[in-house]
């Protein structure tokens, strides 16, 4: 034990000996075990999403695949008949299936309204989810339709403080099973990271008695999610192969295949892992996460770490220097090299645990604002088991790997060699080791650079393109679920509010990433494409800066009669089962098209395809056919979906009643206010429920916003990895003036000038500097082309040359720099107390 206090004593007497430079090691690998630990976290947030389920690896969902001519929908709602079919045909595979159906609903509780997603649900869902009871029995669910179970969320969301076990609440949606629900079990979600879509905030009984017949009996329909919890030991590539069998014997679609085509061709089933949701969502999923942006950011927290490390065994050889004499007295005492060694490993190990106390402390200020940058709620979880076991053993091998190479080296010196006059000042280690370690710091911090300056390029680039549409002054409100008389009426009066310049129906926000699609073909023969579909009126492309590049625009004269109108149907929302495979032809004959779809069609421009008379593909019974529908006008491609993507082949129809959104032009100066006066319009004229108001200009800035943080993190990493390559430079120019401390005093007593000592040793840094350049280069363009690739309008592959000279004149900057600062202490010694150094 007096050992050990030994040597604890020494370690601290070193640390007051030695306080600046101690503290700069301890601070460097502070900084670099920070970044590790906060993108560590990060990572392990996004793999660990949808982990908390009991049975998470063996849940897997079911996802449908149409193949449309020239694109492939996807979709994870799927058809009522599919899961109880499935689990016949693989009973052996599967043990349980559930279904989701989701509802848009207004419901009421003690005269309070509120917008909720209402959901039913099979029975068999409890065996595949373990929800946490908190009251009640959710068996209780299932016993009746007029049942409903809330989480704790929803529960205190909707009653306040009170007991919501034993209430009642009311529904105003389509298709439930009863106008008031019981509440009869509260329950709890796992805790952790859970996708949007088995994010249930309540759940009742599903009853299929509610959906119209054509949709139960619709293979094609998108009526309810399917969840299955396969038999321990199956996988989901188990049943690939089956599946395509399944589709081939059970599946019948409404219409006749085409000559010489087969289902498979047309039509395919997989199931989808629950953990593979997140990085591969679909549309009711929510964003999810990008894979490769995630394992970037792991490899960068790896890479910042390594040059902590790189950076603490440079300091720790720099600070040895004084340490010499020490060992030399201590061996000549009897000291052995394997207590030396093991002393000095423990030191390591000691500055190690110091340095991470204070990543924490930083970690604990910093990762709330990492967070916000990501869009995401992190936290370190110190009160786990696992997370002080995962620090103790970063603390073991941190230290250890940082710590054994110095230690090493120290605790092998030679007594003769130390003791003697001028020994202390001799070299320690390996030279070329030494600026191994710094070049590799440059070489990460040099790339980082790089890769810096093109996402910001990349990023200005794609804001400043034209996106083909303006959202400025744009608000959107939900009229979906009401009568036609009360969307009629809800417009009127809106389109009298001071501020609304102009108003326009539209069958969806046009950034929203759904689609609705239709093919379409020039006939005889030629090979159909799929558009994306809008319903909209007369004014939807002024409010929304639309440019017409050729033909016009519709016009209440020429195509206001014939168009089909919901004017006879009191609730739309019924109707739109029905209406879905509405053709073009059935409005007004005539379409509005954007370039993408006019170059996908054949057209040489957008003149040419003014006045054609295409073909629009449509199901009758089982019976495919083709409608002519009429090319009025060519728009400028619109930048609707993600920035990875390019423009959508887009195609609009006139729908002056048939649509469930309104979009408005606002007068700048009503903006502030325009929120309000719809809630209050709402209230006068719909009197239930709640607005559904919208900026468009939020919607698409959502589109940059994930690029933008990823830039702003980038740059952030890049600051603190030359931050940290610094003080290893620093280390090293320490150790090197330390070293040739007397020759820096005859130097200056033979008049050499400040500038030819620091020259001297720019010279000694220049060919390390020189080559991590060159080896940094072509690592960060690859990177950074890889990256490019995700956006279909790049920069210029040619800026990327400007980038890495100017990149590395950065870093030769700061290295002069650093270099300077620390040779100016040693070159403005009086040269008698250089002469005098030993």
């Amino acid at each position: 034990m007096s050992m050990w206090r030994n040597y604890f004593q020494v370690f601290l007497r070193d640390l007051r000996r030695q306080k600046l430079s101690a503290g700069i090691n301890i601070v460097g690998l502070a900084l670099g075990l920070c970044a590790f630990l906060m993108v560590g976290i990060y990572v392990r947030d996004e793999y660990t999403w949808d982990s908390h389920w009991k049975n998470s690896g063996r849940i897997v969902r079911l996802v449908s695949e149409l193949q449309a001519v020239d694109a492939v929908m996807t979709r994870d709602d799927v058809s009522l008949m599919a899961a109880p079919r499935l689990r016949d045909f693989f009973s052996s595979e599967i043990e349980t299936a559930a279904r989701i159906a989701t509802r848009s609903s207004r419901m009421f509780v003690g005269g309070e309204e509120f917008n909720e997603r209402v959901f039913m649900a099979d029975r068999d869902l409890l065996d595949i989810l373990d929800f946490e009871l908190v009251a009640g029995n959710l068996e209780d669910v299932f016993a009746a339709p007029d049942r409903i179970a809330l989480s704790e969320e929803s529960a205190a969301r909707l009653f306040g403080g009170e007991p919501a076990l034993g209430k009642t609440l009311s529904l105003a949606a389509s298709g439930m099973g009863g106008p008031l629900f019981q509440v009869v079990a509260i329950y709890r979600i796992p805790a952790g990271n859970v996708t949007r879509s088995l994010r249930f905030d309540n759940f009742s009984l599903l009853d299929e008695n509610v959906f119209p017949e054509a949709q139960r009996l619709d293979w094609l329909s998108g009526s309810a999610r399917s969840y299955f919890l396969l038999r321990k030991g199956v996988s989901p590539q188990d049943l690939a192969a089956r599946l395509n069998e399944f589709v081939q014997t059970q599946v019948q679609l409404r219409f006749a295949m085409a000559p010489g085509s087969t289902l498979a061709d047309l039509f395919r089933y997989r199931f989808q892992s629950l953990g593979d949701i997140h990085f591969n969502p679909i549309t009711t999923d929510g964003p999810g996460g990008f894979q490769a942006t995630v394992n970037g950011f792991g490899v960068i927290g790896v890479l910042v770490l390594a040059i902590s490390l790189a950076n603490f065994v440079i300091l720790n050889l720099a600070r040895s220097v004084e340490r010499q004499r020490e060992v030399g007295i201590r061996k000549v005492a009897g000291a052995l090299s394997r207590a030396l060694l093991v002393q000095f490993v423990c030191e390591s190990l000691l500055l190690t645990a110091i340095a991470l106390g204070l990543a924490l402390v930083l970690l604990k200020v910093l990762l709330p604002v990492f967070a916000t940058l990501l869009g995401t709620t992190l936290g370190l979880g110190l009160f786990q088991g696992s997370t002080w076991a995962a620090l103790v053993a970063l603390v073991l091998a941190v230290g250890a790997i940082g710590g054994l190479y110095p230690a090493l080296v120290l605790s092998r010196q030679r007594p003769d060699h130390v003791l003697r006059p001028g020994g202390q000042s001799g070299s320690l280690g390996v030279p070329g080791l030494r600026k191994l370690l710094v070049g590799f710091q440059f070489v990460i911090a040099t790339a980082l650079i790089v890769a810096t300056i093109v996402v910001y390029l990349q990023l200005a680039y794609i804001r400043q393109r034209d996106a083909g549409f303006s959202v400025q002054n744009v608000v959107t409100l939900q009229v979906w679920s009401n009568t036609a008389s009360q969307i009629a009426a809800l417009r009127n009066t809106i389109s009298a509010l001071p501020g609304v310049k102009q108003l326009a129906l539209a069958s969806r926000p046009v950034n929203t990433g759904q689609e609705n699609t239709r093919e379409l073909s020039r006939g005889d023969g030629a090979a159909s494409i799929t558009v994306n579909t809008y319903q909209t009126d007369y004014d939807f492309f002024s409010i929304y800066d639309m440019r017409l590049r050729a033909g016009r625009l519709f016009d209440a004269e020429r195509d206001g009669a014939g168009q089909m109108t919901l004017a006879t149907l009191e609730n739309p929302s019924e109707a739109a089962y029905r209406l879905g495979g509405s053709a073009f032809s059935r409005s007004s004959g005539r379409l509005v098209i954007n370039e993408a779809a006019s170059r996908a069609l054949g057209f040489a421009n957008p003149a040419e395809a003014v006045g054609a008379v295409i073909e629009e593909t449509i199901n009758e019974g089982r019976t495919r056919k083709q409608v002519p529908v009429e090319i009025i006008g060519v728009i400028a491609d619109n930048q609707f979906n993600s920035l990875r993507m390019p423009p959508r082949s887009e195609a609009y129809a006139l729908q002056t009643l048939a649509s469930w959104n309104f979009a408005l032009k606002v007068d700048p100066k009503a903006m502030p206010t325009i929120a309000d006066d719809l809630r209050r319009v709402w209230r006068e004229v719909i009197g239930v429920g709640q607005a559904g108001v919208d900026f468009e200009e939020n919607n698409v800035q959502r589109l940059f916003d994930r690029e933008l943080k990823e830039g702003r993190l980038l740059l952030g990493f890049s600051a603190l990895a030359v931050i940290v390559a610094c003080l290893g430079l620093y280390g090293l120019v320490a150790f090197e003036v330390r070293r040739r401390t007397k020759e820096i005093g005859i130097r200056n007593v033979l008049g050499g000038a400040f500038g030819n000592i620091v020259a001297l040793f720019l010279r000694q840094f220049g060919r390390p500097l020189l080559w991590a350049n060159l080896l940094a280069w072509p690592l960060a363009l690859w990177a950074v082309l890889r990256w490019l690739e995700r956006f279909p309008y790049q920069i210029e592959r040619w800026w990327l040359v400007p980038v890495c000279v100017v990149a590395g004149l950065l870093v030769s900057l700061v290295v002069a720099l650093t270099v300077s600062a620390t040779v100016f202490s040693a070159a403005g010694t009086r040269p008698v107390q250089a002469l005098r150094y030993e």
